[in-house]
């Protein structure tokens, strides 16, 4: 398969070219997770990807009150998920996002004393009447006796977000706000480990084939032994195709067309220049 096939075919199957989706939570259901460490680039992102195009400040909406969350999950930065998949990808990938922050929590102050700390954010989000800024949970906090630096609270926000003790909801201006886990976040089904990744790497290979198993690795932060252990155990359906940089997978079930269409991706002239940003994102 030449580059310019597998190019094509990511490109179909992350939804930047052929039939656009009906919603913004269906587009990010079938992408299971989109990086969305810049909040209006996503949201530009997703917009090409919906018919008609909606308002980014619609698509801020959607991720403020709807059915997708802003949260950091899979790998140590932001993404867009839908509310019904954050628990079962936050079991598979917390613990090892934790371990990869272990010395920025040490770095900040919070290392030891993080579990405590983590509890104090969510009784002060619990307490509060509207959603809140990251320095309003600072200010509650020092308030508390319990003062953290900017370096240490960016970083201790992230950890409760880790343990489902909060998430986002509405930007107030440029600023994140949070609010409890729960009230937004269904409890999900516990699942064997082993058959979770399996799930996640047919997820991954039907809306991001062809790929390796190093790319699902990188994309899903799990290690490259759970991602060779998924595709080669767990999926029946996948079959090896040759590209110039070395091997791919691709299920079987799923349309083999890789070729780029003749139709230009969903955006005008105007938004042509975004448009990079959509294919340098294809991965997640």
């Amino acid at each position: 398969m030449s580059e310019d096939r597998v190019r094509g075919e990511r490109l179909r199957r992350t939804g930047l070219l052929g039939p656009a989706s009906t919603s913004i939570s269906d587009s990010v259901r079938h992408l299971t997770a989109v990086q969305a460490q810049e909040f209006d680039d996503v949201c530009r992102a997703m917009s090409h990807r919906i018919a008609g195009a909606p308002a980014l400040t619609d698509v801020a909406d959607q991720i403020a009150t709807g059915d997708v969350v802003r949260h950091h999950v899979l790998r140590p930065t932001w993404h867009l998920v839908h509310v019904s998949d954050l628990d079962g990808l936050l079991d598979l990938t917390a613990s090892r996002i934790h371990a990869q922050l272990r010395s920025q929590y040490r770095k900040s102050g919070i290392l030891d004393d993080l579990a405590r700390l983590v509890a104090l954010v969510g009784e002060v989000v619990e307490a509060a009447a509207e959603p809140v800024t990251r320095k309003e949970i600072g200010l509650a906090l020092a308030a508390r006796g319990e003062a953290v630096p900017s370096a240490g609270l960016l970083h201790l926000t992230l950890a409760a977000e880790l343990d489902k003790v909060i998430t986002t909801s509405g930007r107030r201006g440029t600023w994140d706000t949070f609010v409890p886990y729960r009230s937004r976040i269904p409890v999900g089904e516990p699942r064997d480990r082993d058959e979770a990744i399996a799930a996640l790497a047919q997820r991954y290979l039907t809306s991001h084939a062809p790929a390796s198993e190093h790319d699902f690795a990188w994309w899903a932060g799990l290690t490259l032994t759970d991602a060779k252990r998924a595709f080669e155990q767990h999926i029946a359906a996948v079959r090896n195709i040759r590209v110039k940089q070395g091997a791919c997978n691709e299920r079987l079930d799923e349309p083999s067309v890789a070729v780029a269409r003749a139709e230009p991706p969903r955006c005008n002239t105007a938004r042509t220049d975004k448009m990079r940003y959509c294919v340098r994102r294809w991965r997640g």
